[in-house]
């Protein structure tokens, strides 16, 4: 008997080979983890990671122990004051506020983060873009005592900050 000879068997599979098949099914799979987890909270309703900007950045309040007679912006800048120092800010915008008052928060900061001055109305007037303040700092360290704290000023109790600054109040000598 005869051997039967029989062609070359050949694959009838058309296409890559089985592990490029293999990688391009993993990293599909990957894209789709990628694509589900990269939208966190949509199917939730919740708000996205970083919501866009709904009202401007707050304006820098400026430190310094006296106010300039012409402008009424704090001079002889510091953001730190002894007993005996005038204590003076202000804030200049960009068009007039418009209104008469302000509120003015004080918070005390550190570990024990809180507020020493509730938000406070001072009267100011509506024309000028820049409205500014001096006060006695001994006054302040008798209110607040010595440490860090931030200023925030607001033009409605709703709102956002309208300025924020930070400064030091330092302990008497002795």
């Amino acid at each position: 008997m005869q051997p039967v000879v029989r062609p070359p068997v050949r694959s009838r599979r058309r296409g890559p080979p089985p592990s490029l098949v293999g990688w391009a099914a993993a990293a599909g799979l990957m894209v789709a983890v990628a694509f589900m987890v990269g939208r966190p909270g949509q199917e939730q309703e919740l708000l996205a990671s970083t919501p866009p900007p709904t009202a401007p950045p707050p304006l820098e309040i400026v430190f310094g122990t006296a106010l300039d007679p012409d402008t009424n912006v704090a001079i002889q800048r510091t953001n730190r004051f002894r007993a005996g120092d005038p204590f003076a800010y202000s804030v200049t915008l960009p068009t007039a506020p418009g209104t008469d008052q302000i509120l003015v928060e004080v918070v005390r900061l550190g570990e024990q983060r809180r507020v020493v001055q509730e938000p406070s109305v001072q009267r100011i007037l509506p024309e000028p873009h820049t409205f500014a303040f001096q006060v006695r700092t001994d006054d302040l360290l008798a209110a607040w005592g010595a440490g860090e704290f931030e200023m925030r000023i607001y033009l409605n109790a709703e709102g956002s900050p309208l300025a924020i600054g930070r400064f030091t109040l330092l302990p008497p000598p002795g």
